[in-house]
C-alpha cells in the first residue's frame, strides 16, 4: 500500500507528463471558417448617424450602413463610446445587426436599441467594429 506522501509524488509525475504532451494533442492554430469575421474600418462606414437616450439610459441609434466593397457583409458590429458632458469617457456598448448589406450599396436603420448608458452621457460616437463576408 502506498503511502499518502508517495500518492502525491506520482500524481504530480503524471501531471508533469500530462503537461509535456499536451502540444500533441491541442493546437492554438485557428481553423479557417466560410463567414470571416474582420475589423472593417474602410469596408462599412456609418453616415447620418443621430442618437438619443431615454431617461432611464436606453440608447437608441439612427443612422445609414454604406458598403463599399464588391461582395456583400452580413452580421455587423457596431460600437458606440459615451462620454460625460466634461468630455470624461463613460463606457462602451455594442450591438450586432443580423442582416446582410449588399455589395456597393446602403442601408438606413432607424431606432436601434444599441443598449444601457450611464445617464450622465452627453456625446456618443458609433462606429462599425466586425463584418462578416456573406
Amino acid at each position: 500500500m502506498l503511502s499518502v506522501s508517495k500518492k502525491w509524488g506520482f500524481g504530480f509525475v503524471l501531471v508533469g507528463l500530462l503537461l509535456s504532451l499536451r502540444p500533441l494533442f491541442f493546437s492554438n492554430r485557428v481553423e479557417s471558417t466560410s463567414s470571416v469575421t474582420a475589423t472593417a474600418p474602410s469596408t462599412l462606414t456609418l453616415r447620418d448617424v443621430a442618437w438619443s437616450k431615454t431617461r432611464y439610459g436606453v440608447l437608441f441609434a439612427h443612422f445609414s450602413v454604406h458598403n463599399e466593397s464588391h461582395i456583400a457583409v452580413k452580421d455587423f458590429t457596431i460600437t458606440c463610446s459615451t462620454y460625460g458632458e466634461s468630455g470624461t469617457a463613460l463606457g462602451q456598448v455594442s450591438k450586432t445587426i443580423y442582416e446582410i448589406v449588399p455589395a456597393q450599396s446602403m442601408k438606413a436603420y432607424e431606432g436601434i436599441e444599441i443598449g444601457l448608458v450611464d445617464r450622465q452621457a452627453a456625446i456618443v460616437q458609433c462606429q462599425v467594429i466586425s463584418w462578416a463576408k456573406k
